[in-house]
């Protein structure tokens, strides 16, 4: 199928809705796919999106422009012209840079008067006058026939259309195998792949299996065939490995430099919306870049950014590259969008990803293939494994011995392709090739509990074999160029190579080691395939065996790791000049990844502080970082285990706070199980050192945690210890006669309204509005200390949500717009307090029938929980879009908001929102006539509701299953006390 090229065609329907049907009509005649958009949705953001998402996907718009405006999208900000659904389509193309082909209606063409008031005719009459007054062309129409004939003689430009071929095809990021000469039993696989290429489904692959079993060499060859192909019927296609950022599990591995990389690619075709796009919003938006250009992107080795199978699944843990996956597997397909393909690399399994997700997994060879591979791969000097039958053997036989030995191997090295190929390199090198000695490669003990577990253990084998073998000869070149290799956990690169061996000698790392022994080691270990083929800008292997000689290093040098690790660990921690941000953060990363593996973590923590954050506390190091992810991947090293064992040779001040901040960047990602081990952590570490204020201040965020997390007792406990810091803070400092201070102030004040948060929850009224009470009346104690008014601010949201809960709207009112009024003068550090200020403002006003008022509200609040990362504020956000849509009976907006509030649940992680979502559905359903499928929702929320304790919302399941008569748990709450 040929690439086609795609027209927008803007008219306003009532006008000249038949025009357009009639453009529509001849371009489709030309061969070009025309693009129509007839409906929109209600809300200003929505439409702007969307008008985006078509335009940017075609390759030039026509516009036709008649006398009337047409009609104007609700909720436009107010500092913004008003533009109509036509004018704003105009104003996109512009800033996409497309091809724009103007034609205004004239004659027989305006004969269907629109009635518009005047202050719409009037921007009508100022939009014409500008496009005639500008220097583009345009043209006129009369009837159907003249505008047809007049776009049939226009050369529209075909897609990509002066697009340098290198920046339509970049797979130089897919690492060539070292073993991609001979390959062999993986054509089903290849077919498999073409197949999902061809069927014009546009959907996710997933290549799954365990280390060294060929996934790379698959989506190699695969992408060859294409290339030979000159990439047919492809508008585009990227190629990305994230071994090439570091192959190590456990959240260390940022998407971040794929998604930079991803950005400019397809910025070079043309989506000029990635330019200012937030850090935090790159996933969605490359994903929508990918949907609207088409074409092929290979993403190869996405463990490292995965959990493990027996965790979540093996879902993503990348909060970037887990919106990118949503959003292409949650997004129904459109005609209008070209057809894409996303191929990608793992050893885990992940869920599916969309309804045409597809999971292949890669299997072993077969005996016969693995026979044939073994027989088959040549060495530098085109020799292959030759077979010496035994003696008596019948001539007419040897070959089938020989297969039969062939297979007799893969058989024993299970197959791994892996194993096979280090298999034959070792027979060539200390056997003369003599096939039969595959026998006498020892076996290897490998329990299940090691990173080489059980899968792994035949490619251990074999590089046991060689390690053995290089100790036992006198050239300690290739075990040295091993070990350097060894230090990294990606390519490494030759100045840092150079750093290594430039300075005093290591022993066991670079001592004995010439420039001649060095180059000539590369050489021999690139033949044997131990290291993977490039030039001598950088060396590479096979994460696996980096892996594995990095432990042998460590066992047998231990010293000579830690000052290979602290030199590089030096090296990396200066700035280069001219370093962009990607270059920055990657820098940093692996100055702390070096740091923490030398055992410096003194020193590394030192550096994440302050060099990376400017300061003590670490709360806003993901502003500088770009995004939480990217954080995370940082905070990683400093644990044993993320996020539950931290290393104990951190420093336990900055180790508190390191725990504070990855507890917090996981809390932000709606990872809150994670959060809570994280938080716990840093509890017991400022209870250790009688940090009381910042034990309060954890214990309050820990409670949070817990209560999202459904666990009502737990977060209960964890409001009490906040009490109890608090009171030993406050006792403390006057035992000292220190004046009360205000960070103790605020603590206090935190904890109290947290306390009144929980016991809402648990929809225990009266201890909430006692607990409320005491922090409202400490605001009347503290007030005047604090001439900005920051304690009135601090958190009002929790207690104007009560309030509006208990149906006191104006109280909560008045409370918000108060706080609003402080925030918004010092918004420095109170941009989420505002975001959810403005979510329950709006609230409010959807509950006093003010709708325009609360669509504004709630754009705002959602534009700043996509700014600030608040995943927690997208749901709420989404449902209170989804109550408004409701108000104004427009059930396909309130769907739309309830699936998008129901994407972001899919985690346990959030089973409190999850009820929240259940019993908006439910009632969702109830409202469109559908009791029967609402009644298994309905029946989910109250067993979540039960189950958790959640009493805040028993008595609205109580009152819905009175209204259809069904059922609720035995032994389901009580109303509120």
């Amino acid at each position: 199928m040929a690439i086609v090229a795609k027209v927008f065609v803007s008219a306003v329907t009532r006008e000249l809705g038949s025009y357009r049907k009639a453009a529509a009509t001849q371009l489709a005649r030309q061969g070009i796919h025309p693009v129509v958009q007839d409906t929109f949705p209600t809300d200003y953001r929505e439409i702007e999106r969307i008008l985006r998402d078509k335009i940017e996907g075609c390759d030039a718009i026509v516009c036709l422009i008649g006398s009337a405006s047409g009609f104007e999208p609700a909720g436009q900000p107010p500092d913004q012209p008003r533009r109509s659904y036509t004018q704003m389509e105009y104003d996109i193309a512009l800033a996409s840079d497309k091809p724009v082909y103007v034609f205004f209606a004239r004659g027989r063409a305006l004969s269907r008067s629109v009635v518009e008031d005047d202050e719409k005719a009037r921007l009508q009459e100022e939009h014409r006058k500008a496009l005639m007054a500008s220097d583009r062309k345009w043209d006129t129409f009369n009837t159907t026939n003249e505008l047809q004939k007049k776009l049939a003689e226009i050369q529209f430009p075909m897609p990509l259309e002066g697009v340098a071929p290198a920046d339509r095809v970049r797979t130089a990021g897919l690492p060539q195998p070292g073993n991609h000469e001979v390959f062999v039993g993986r054509d089903g696989f290849l077919s498999a792949l073409e197949g999902a290429r061809a069927d014009q489904t546009s959907r996710v692959v997933l290549l799954h299996g365990f280390g060294g079993i060929g996934k790379t060499t698959i989506l190699w060859n695969w992408v060859e065939r294409l290339r030979r192909q000159q990439f047919q019927v492809l508008p585009q296609i990227l190629g990305y490995s994230f071994y090439n950022q570091g192959a190590q599990t456990g959240g260390k591995v940022s998407s971040r430099p794929f998604f930079d990389e991803a950005r400019h690619h397809f910025r070079q075709l043309g989506c000029r919306t990635l330019d200012a796009v937030n850090p935090d919003r790159l996933g969605e938006e490359v994903a929508r870049a990918f949907r609207r250009v088409g074409g092929l992107m290979v993403l190869d080795g996405l463990e490292p950014l995965q959990f493990a199978p027996n965790v979540n699944g093996g879902r993503c843990q990348d909060q970037e590259l887990h919106d990118f996956l949503q959003h292409l597997g949650s997004h129904e397909a459109d005609p209008d969008d070209r057809h894409w393909l996303l191929v990608m690399s793992s050893r885990y399994p992940m869920p599916p990803v969309g309804r045409h997700f597809r999971s292949i997994p890669v299997t072993t060879l077969t005996d016969a293939d693995g026979g044939r591979l073994i027989r088959s791969l040549p060495t530098e000097e085109g020799r292959t494994l030759h077979f010496d039958p035994p003696a008596g053997c019948d001539p007419a036989q040897v070959e089938a011995a020989a297969v039969a030995e062939a297979e007799a191997a893969s058989r024993d090295f299970g197959g791994q392709p892996l194993a096979l190929v280090l298999l034959v390199t070792y027979l060539q090198e200390h056997h003369g090739g003599k096939l039969a000695m595959w026998k006498t490669v020892p076996a290897a003990e490998v329990s299940d509990e090691e990173m080489f577990g059980r899968e792994h253990r035949h490619a251990r084998r074999v590089m046991d074999a060689y390690h053995a073998l290089f100790q036992s000869q006198d050239e300690p070149a290739p075990r040295r160029v091993l070990g350097l290799v060894s230090l990294f956990d990606r390519p490494a690169p030759r100045r840092l190579l150079e750093v290594l061996r430039g300075g005093s000698p290591i022993t066991g790392l670079t001592d004995g080691l010439s420039e001649r022994g060095y180059l000539a080691a590369v050489r021999r270990l690139r033949m044997l395939h131990l290291l993977l083929p490039g030039d001598d800008d950088a060396l590479d292997a096979h994460p696996l065996i980096r892996a594995r000689f990095s432990a042998l290093l460590k066992a047998e040098h231990p010293t000579a790791w830690q000052e290979g690790q602290r030199r590089l660990f030096e090296e990396l921690r200066e700035p280069r000049s001219g370093e962009g941000d990607t270059e920055r953060f990657d820098r940093c990363s692996q100055v702390i990844a070096h740091g923490s593996r030398a055992g410096l973590y003194a020193e590394a923590s030192s550096y994440y502080f302050q060099v990376l954050t400017g300061s003590q506390d670490g709360r806003d190091s993901w502003k500088q970082l770009a995004s939480m992810g990217d954080d995370l991947a940082l905070l990683s090293h400093f644990f044993q285990v993320p996020w539950y064992i931290p290393s104990k040779m951190v420093p336990l001040p900055d180790g508190g706070e390191i725990m504070n901040e990855a507890g917090f960047d996981l809390f932000k990602l709606c990872r809150f199980s994670e959060a809570e081990r994280a938080f716990e952590r840093a509890v017991a570490a400022w209870r250790e050192l009688r940090e009381w204020r910042k034990a309060s201040r954890d214990s309050v965020l820990l409670g949070k945690a817990r209560a999202a997390l459904g666990k009502l007792d737990a977060a209960r406990d964890a409001a009490q210890h906040a009490m109890e810091f608090t009171d030993r803070l406050l006792r403390d400092q006057q035992e000292r006669g220190q004046p009360i201070s205000k960070m103790a102030r605020k603590e206090c004040m935190s904890a109290l309204f947290f306390r009144g948060e929980v016991h809402h929850h648990r929809g225990e009224w009266e201890a909430a509005q006692v607990a409320f009470n005491l922090a409202v009346g400490l605001e009347g104690v503290y007030a005047e200390e604090f001439q900005d008014g920051a304690i009135y601010a601090l958190r009002v949201f929790q207690y104007a949500n009560f309030q509006f809960d208990r149906d006191q709207h104006e109280q909560s009112f008045q409370r918000l717009t108060r706080a609003q009024q402080i925030c918004e003068g010092a918004p420095a550090g109170r941009e989420q307090d505002m975001a959810y200020n403005r979510f329950l403002l709006a609230r409010i006003h959807t509950a006093r029938g003010e709708f325009d008022t609360a669509r504004v509200l709630l754009n705002q609040a959602l534009a700043d929980c996509w700014r600030l990362a608040m995943i927690d504020g997208r749901i709420i956000v989404h449902l209170a879009l989804a109550e408004l849509a409701w108000a104004l009976n427009d059930a396909a907006e309130c769907d739309r908001h309830l699936c998008r509030a129901e994407q972001l649940c899919v985690p346990d992680d959030v089973r409190r929102y999850r009820a929240e979502c259940l019993l908006a559905r439910a009632r969702y359903h109830v409202w469109r006539g559908e009791a029967e499928v609402g009644r298994p929702v309905f029946d989910e929320a109250a067993e979540l509701v039960w189950r958790m304790g959640y009493r805040r919302r028993a008595g609205e399941l109580r009152r819905l299953a009175s209204e259809q008569g069904w059922p609720l748990p035995q032994g389901f709450p009580l109303d509120p006390v």
